[in-house]
C-alpha cells in the first residue's frame, strides 16, 4: 500500500510495520511527493516485497462539482504526461463492492507534475487530481500486478484564481481530516474483504484515537 505522505496512511498502519489479515499482509510505502519520486520507490518497494496487489491511497483534489471533501474516487482510467491508463481491467471486484456505507465515485483522475490552483488546463472529464498516482500505476501495470487507486477528496479545486482560493487554503485542515477518516474506513473494510479470515485482521489498540493530522461513472 503506498501513499506519497505518512498523514495520508491510515492511523492504524502509520506505524510501519506489516499488519497481517489471516493469510494476507498489508505492508505500506511513503513514496514522497511528485511522479519522479513516486516511481523510484515504488519500484524499489516491488522489487523488493514481491506483493500481489498495489493499492495506492491518499488525498486528491476535486475538479468537478458535486464532490465534496471526504468523498472517494475510485479510478477507472488514470491521466498523465499526455497518456491514459486504463485501470479497470488490472482493478479487483472488491475496490468497489467495499465501499458500502462511503461516498465513493468512479471515473479518472489526472495526475499533474505541479500542485493545480485552479481548473484551467485540467484535462476534460476528470474528476479529480493529485501529484502521483500515474506514475505508482504505471509501475504496476509494467510489473503486472492487481493495482488499484482510491483517493480522498481533501479539498476543491477553484474553478479560477480568485480572492477565494484563500478561504479554502484556511479550509484544507478539515478537508484533510475528512479524506484521512474516508481512506481509514475504506482501507480497513477492504482488508477485511481481501482476508480469508476478517476475524484474523487485528488492529492495533488505540489506532484510531491516535489522528496524526488535522458516484457517478463519469
Amino acid at each position: 500500500m503506498t501513499a506519497a505522505l505518512q498523514s495520508e496512511l491510515p492511523r492504524f498502519l502509520s506505524t510501519g510495520h506489516p499488519l497481517r489479515c489471516g493469510s494476507l499482509e498489508a505492508s505500506t510505502l511513503v513514496t514522497g511527493m511528485g511522479m519522479r519520486r513516486a516511481r523510484r520507490a515504488t519500484i524499489a518497494a516491488i522489487d523488493r516485497e514481491r506483493p500481489e496487489l498495489l493499492l495506492h491511497i491518499g488525498f486528491c483534489g476535486a475538479v468537478q462539482d458535486g464532490l465534496k471533501p471526504g468523498d472517494l474516487l475510485l479510478a477507472s482510467e488514470v491521466v498523465g504526461d499526455n497518456q491514459a491508463l486504463d485501470l479497470r481491467s488490472v482493478a479487483i471486484p472488491e475496490a468497489r463492492e467495499v465501499a458500502a456505507g462511503l461516498a465513493m465515485h468512479v471515473g479518472r483522475l489526472q495526475t499533474r507534475r505541479w500542485p493545480t490552483v485552479s481548473r484551467r488546463r485540467v484535462c476534460p472529464g476528470a474528476l479529480a487530481v493529485d501529484m502521483e498516482s500515474f506514475a505508482i500505476a504505471q509501475v504496476g501495470i509494467e510489473r503486472g500486478l492487481r493495482t488499484v487507486v482510491v483517493k480522498a477528496v481533501s479539498d476543491l479545486v477553484p474553478k479560477r484564481l480568485g480572492p477565494g482560493v484563500l478561504r479554502q487554503l484556511i479550509g484544507l485542515t478539515t478537508g484533510h481530516r475528512q479524506a484521512k477518516d474516508s481512506l481509514e474506513q475504506y482501507v480497513r473494510q477492504l482488508l477485511n474483504a481481501l482476508s480469508a479470515d476478517p476475524g484474523d485482521v487485528r488492529w492495533p489498540s488505540g489506532s484510531a484515537d491516535n489522528d496524526t493530522e488535522a458516484a457517478d461513472i463519469a
